[in-house]
């Protein structure tokens, strides 16, 4: 059986994240950088489920195609800053009875 992950394989999966990382990511202002990082994995998690969602449409698996649309729609929504705070504070809430 061949390796999915052989040396050469690797290395070039490595020089394409180096390629990747914004700039500002490696510059000295952290706030920043971690946004456009937040950004960044937002953007590679959107692709992967879009490739996902591809494949399975073309195996003619329609219902788990539209499922992980649905998913990747609900990690996008729930990464938004601003969505994550009010979902924090509906937990909060919902815990301590507030």
């Amino acid at each position: 059986m061949k390796r999915l992950f052989t040396t050469k394989t690797t290395i070039i999966l490595l020089v394409l994240i180096l390629i990747m990382v914004p700039g500002t990511a490696m510059a000295y202002d952290i706030q920043d950088g971690a946004s456009n990082i937040k950004e960044l994995l937002v953007t590679i998690v959107g692709c992967a489920i879009l490739g996902a969602s591809v494949v399975c449409f073309f195996k003619r698996e329609i219902v788990q195609s539209v499922l992980l649309g649905i998913v990747g729609a609900v990690l996008v929504f729930v990464t938004q800053t601003t969505q994550l705070k009010s979902i924090g504070e509906a937990l909060v809430n919902f815990i301590m009875g507030g």
